[in-house]
């Protein structure tokens, strides 16, 4: 398991909200660069910390 800082978490918690938000909003949600947020979600990913994405409808 790889080590999460409070960033991480932060891209983590943003993400279970909305999972379909873009890299530049959530950076902007959490205080980071679009390219610094996008390339911690990709290492979140590559350290398969983020499996996926899903999308859950209420029909």
């Amino acid at each position: 398991m790889m080590d999460l800082d409070d960033t991480d978490r932060a891209i983590l918690r943003a993400l279970e909200r909305d999972a379909s938000q873009s890299a530049a909003a959530l950076g902007g949600r959490i205080g980071l660069s679009q390219p610094a947020t996008w390339r911690r979600m990709k290492r979140l990913r590559d350290g398969g910390v983020i499996a996926g994405r899903r999308v859950a409808l209420d029909a």
